[in-house]
């Protein structure tokens, strides 16, 4: 018979405290000051605990296991004089707040690439108008209600691949896929779309858009032969289908885009509409929901040109759109 190993066991004690300790005190979103990234929306009874909170649940639940001393580490700095304040000021100014759903530990942690995609499409959303804020990656499933209650759009940032076994596939080339993290983050826009919320995937999010209903990837796209370009770090022009939602938001259906990714949409999902190709076929935009939902797999963020200008403008429009809405009101 094996017995669980004594730090396991200590984990789970500390975590069965902190539990109890905060059981009956109400639980709030607070938005916590991360070093080189911004605002995180996390919560719990008071930043500190909302901190310790996120920690403990990761280990518990196995999202990034083998980063869990690292993690602690930057929970026990992060949650020791917490920088917080209450993300009821969110609305403050009268912007529509986008969230923005990290899936990179080293945009928590540090690390070659760090935050930089990230903070590159906060600046996009700050410059068109609304207020960005954080998620964190592989959350509580139980608390995705309460997040998305904060927010009145949804960006799915680029980063690592989504895992095969979300859309009934064998691991081939996937890099460094997290389950856990990926079915949170599937989860997640299930019940964002449900609430009426838009929804815009990039690179990475739009997979994974994809995979939520019911599509499949390439694992790579020249070894699974579906093209014999490189689409990592290249620019290449995209045909948009006229009428498209993202098509009427330029003003075009032509436009240059960066790409930097290795997997792409193989099969597409159910309710999806391809609107855009690079020259090789490969589906660069895809939209459901009337427009609301939209897939780019390119980086729009990566320019400060008129069409990333654009897509991001029409973006925040349709934010403050929600957030006037009945369905805002309601949360």
């Amino acid at each position: 018979m094996r017995f669980p190993r004594p730090r396991l066991l200590l984990c789970a004690l500390l975590w069965l405290v902190a539990a109890r300790a905060e059981a009956g005190k109400p639980v709030q979103p607070y938005l916590v000051t991360v070093e080189g990234l911004g605002p995180l929306l996390l919560l719990g009874s008071d930043p500190a605990a909302a901190v310790t909170g996120y920690v403990a649940g990761l280990e518990r639940r196995g999202v990034f296991a083998g980063a869990a001393p690292r993690l602690r580490e930057w929970g026990r700095r992060l949650g020791a004089r917490p920088a917080a304040r209450p993300a009821s000021e969110l609305r403050a100014d009268g912007r529509p707040v986008i969230g923005i759903q990290l899936n990179l530990l080293s945009s928590l942690l540090g690390g070659d690439d760090g935050a930089w995609g990230a903070t590159r499409v906060a600046a996009a959303v700050r410059r068109a108008g609304g207020t960005p804020v954080f998620l964190p990656p592989g959350a509580s499933p139980s608390q995705i209600d309460r997040v998305l209650a904060s927010i009145d759009h949804l960006i799915l940032s680029g980063g690592d691949d989504v895992h095969p076994k979300l859309y009934r596939r064998p691991l081939t080339h996937a890099i460094e896929p997290d389950l856990a993290r990926d079915r949170y983050e599937r989860r997640l826009i299930s019940r964002a779309i449900h609430r009426g919320l838009g929804v815009d995937g990039i690179c990475r999010g739009a997979q994974l858009l994809n995979v939520r209903y019911g599509g499949t990837l390439f694992q790579d796209l020249r070894k699974d032969h579906a093209t014999e370009r490189s689409h990592r770090a290249t620019r290449h022009p995209v045909s948009l289908e006229a009428g498209s939602a993202t098509a009427l938001a330029l003003g075009a259906t032509r436009l240059s885009a960066l790409s930097a990714h290795h997997q792409a949409a193989e099969r597409i999902g159910r309710g999806l509409r391809v609107v855009g190709r690079s020259p090789d076929g490969i589906a660069e935009a895809f939209e459901a929901e009337g427009g609301q939902v939209r897939g780019y797999q390119f980086h729009p963020e990566a320019s400060r040109g008129a069409a990333s200008r654009a897509l991001f403008a029409d973006l925040v429009a349709r934010a403050r759109t929600f957030a006037r809405s009945p369905r805002s009101a309601a949360r």
